[in-house]
């Protein structure tokens, strides 16, 4: 697109507009791109610095779906277009969280559910309080999880290498920062996952609490059934 503008050869106004937007928007991606890398790079020596406040949750997940919400588009990021459904108690209680740093979870995990949903790439978005502890789900109704991959899915740079996954663009590393961030609020994720049925990925952080070091996080559990492994 940079070398068709360079020479002339859009047609008119239209053409030259499409052109901008496509750069734009890719450009967006790359810049996302590198500063998560670096934010992945500062997470792993310890250097990532967390602001913790005090935060409305339904503003933070609000926010944070709004992007695939919005209509495809040439100047739109490709994962827009999501049909994301929210569920959000009114009377929940606030949490101690860096509220970008809970954005960046969620965009990963959106990013996923639209990737590895080749079918309708519907996905809903809950929260919910109990026992000193907020748990935010986002389940989607994609490929699933083969469970022999459930524990190296959080490792950074691996990905699912087969027929359904092949074409999927990424950098295996949206995991691995959704682990480190939620680590660093003293929480953790679990997973639950039927292969050709879909997956939910549940972030426990605890209500009221404070952020800690990256690093912080609980043990290993598996269930019956749907499968469950928290990360330790």
């Amino acid at each position: 697109f940079v070398e068709s503008l360079r020479v002339g050869r859009v047609a008119g106004r239209g053409e030259t507009r499409v052109c901008r937007d496509l750069l734009a928007a890719e450009a967006a991606t790359l810049s996302r791109l590198i500063q998560r890398i670096l934010d992945f790079s500062r997470m792993e020596e310890g250097t990532k610095a967390f602001r913790f406040q005090p935060v409305r949750l339904a503003d933070v997940l609000a926010r944070a779906i709004e992007p695939f919400r919005a209509p495809p588009g040439p100047s739109r990021s490709g994962l827009a277009g999501l049909a994301v459904s929210l569920d959000v108690p009114a009377d929940l209680p606030p949490i101690v969280a860096d509220p970008q740093a809970l954005e960046e979870v969620l965009w990963n995990l959106l990013s996923n559910a639209k990737k590895y949903s080749p079918d309708g790439g519907e996905v809903e978005v809950s929260a919910r309080a109990a026992s000193g502890e907020c748990r935010i789900a986002v389940r989607d109704r994609g490929i699933g999880i083969p469970a022999r991959f459930r524990e190296k899915i959080f490792e950074k740079f691996f990905r699912i290498e087969d027929d359904r996954t092949v074409a999927v663009e990424g950098t295996g590393l949206g995991l691995a920062i959704v682990r480190h961030i939620v680590r660093a609020h003293r929480g953790r994720v679990e997973v639950e996952s039927v292969p050709g049925e879909g997956s939910t990925f549940t972030v426990v952080l605890p209500v009221g609490g404070k952020g800690g070091s990256a690093g912080t996080g609980t043990g290993t559990g598996t269930g019956k059934g749907k499968e469950s492994w928290k990360p330790s």
